[in-house]
């Protein structure tokens, strides 16, 4: 049933608005490309989890995805709430 619960927040809940952070002073390197320090940056969940790079075939709901032994790949970009501080405290 977890599983089920992942795949349906993936497919349609979670957060809709931008989650907006700034880049530490430094610079990062974000999915491939360098982002200056003091740059706002912001993410949805939604492009996220519908991200072909982030979930092969992001597209299906295909629940299966979170029983494999390779669930850890999935649950590094699995942000229906967010990541970090934005995070709500309950799930910190």
């Amino acid at each position: 049933q977890n599983a089920v619960i992942k795949e349906s927040l993936c497919a349609g809940g979670g957060t809709t608005s931008p989650l907006s952070r700034v880049v530490p002073q430094g610079g990062a390197t974000i999915w491939g490309c360098f982002v200056p320090g003091g740059t706002v940056v912001g993410f949805s969940s939604h492009f996220v989890h519908h991200a072909v790079d982030a979930f092969e075939q992001a597209d299906k709901f295909i629940p299966e995805r979170w029983l494999n032994g390779d669930s850890a790949g999935n649950e590094k970009f699995f942000v229906p709430f967010g990541r970090g501080l934005r995070r709500p405290l309950e799930l910190n």
